[in-house]
């Protein structure tokens, strides 16, 4: 299989590139020979926000954006933690890339997972509040006001 990852010389050193080069590979070849033991092996986990804390003061957020990341939670080069991480309406899905957690047992895939008022660990709410606060503010203050009608105008019409 054939891939290509964007170029991304200031965030990750050489190690940690190759890091991930070796677990693209590795999930490439249990999922095409749909190694079940080792699929289970990858921590995943499904999120459903309307009930976060996160959420209670930009609740809008939660049926209105969709962004991934790819985050390391290490020091450089040590590989103690990783996850990507995928938000769609109602849902933030987290796969973790290495490591383990012992955080967010309650929305563990092949568990029933329950809505319900909870927090999330600090380092899913930092990269939440970056995404939804400082990332969005920013991303906004930059638009024009001719961006923003139009913006505005389409949402009316569709409400309409």
């Amino acid at each position: 299989m054939i891939f290509t990852r964007e170029k991304d010389e200031t965030t990750f050193t050489n190690l940690e590139n190759e890091k991930i080069d070796e677990v693209i590979e590795k999930w490439r070849d249990i999922l095409k020979n749909e190694n079940m033991s080792e699929i289970r092996k990858i921590q995943q986990f499904i999120i459903p926000t309307k009930k976060l804390k996160f959420f209670h003061n930009i609740d809008f957020r939660v049926h209105d954006n969709v962004m991934m990341d790819f985050k390391t939670f290490d020091k450089e080069d040590t590989f103690k933690f990783a996850f990507t991480i995928v938000q769609v309406p109602y849902f933030i899905f987290i796969t973790t890339v290495w490591g383990k957690t012992d955080t967010m047992k309650q929305y563990r895939l092949g568990k029933v997972i329950k809505p319900h008022e909870s927090e999330l660990p600090k380092n899913v709410t930092d990269l939440l509040y970056d995404k939804h606060y400082t990332q969005y503010l920013q991303a906004y203050r930059g638009m024009s006001e001719k961006q923003k009608k139009v913006i505005e105008d389409r949402v009316k019409k569709t409400l309409n």
